[in-house]
């Protein structure tokens, strides 16, 4: 059976600024006058630059287009493999205790000074990084991509039945509660 992915028709009716292009591809091609990835995904097809946008805001908008393009990641780690960056990767397992095995929803989540310790970054930049993922994970194409998850997502439990979904396939290797944590607070 092959993977689902999403449709290029769907995707090219999302609007610009909430579909998880870059900010700087969003804001750049609203200035021109396009409303929908559709009509980004013409003007870059017909190589027609759009005004400030150099070689590096093409091959941002290209890197959506292959995302969007790709199968539907079945697990948690793909899902955060595809969309963020491994310094995003990395912050957001440690800040929801991702990788954490003695992590439980009763404690709090680890503040970006112990966050940013081990990665030798400022709290304030922790911060940063972190808002960013949680951006990256809330747009259009974040939420289109965690299908998957969210449908093999238990229902609302009682964090000690969550214990049984230790191992589950569909967190690939991440804690239940840290995962549940972040898909609730991205996805709602």
């Amino acid at each position: 059976m092959a993977a689902a992915t999403l449709t290029p028709a769907e995707v090219d009716r999302w609007p610009l600024l909430t579909s998880g292009l870059s900010p700087r591809v969003a804001r750049y091609a609203t200035r021109a006058g396009l409303q929908t990835v559709g009509e980004l995904r013409v003007q870059l097809a017909a190589n027609q630059r759009l005004p400030g946008l150099g070689r590096k805001g093409c091959r941002q908008a290209n890197e959506f287009f292959s995302r969007a393009a790709a199968p539907l990641p079945a697990t948690m780690r793909e899902w955060l493999t595809v969309l963020l960056t491994p310094a995003e990767m990395a912050v957001v397992e440690l800040r929801y205790g991702l990788t954490d095995r003695l992590w439980r929803p009763t404690m709090r989540f680890c503040t970006f000074r112990e966050v940013a310790a081990p990665r030798g970054i400022t709290p304030s930049r922790a911060g940063q990084i972190c808002k960013g993922a949680r951006l990256k994970l809330r747009s259009r194409l974040g939420r289109a991509l965690s299908r998957v998850i969210v449908a093999e997502c238990p229902p609302r439990l009682p964090a000690t039945e969550l214990r049984a979904w230790r191992g589950q396939a569909w967190l690939g290797g991440y804690e239940p509660w840290g995962a549940l944590a972040l898909l609730d607070e991205v996805t709602a």
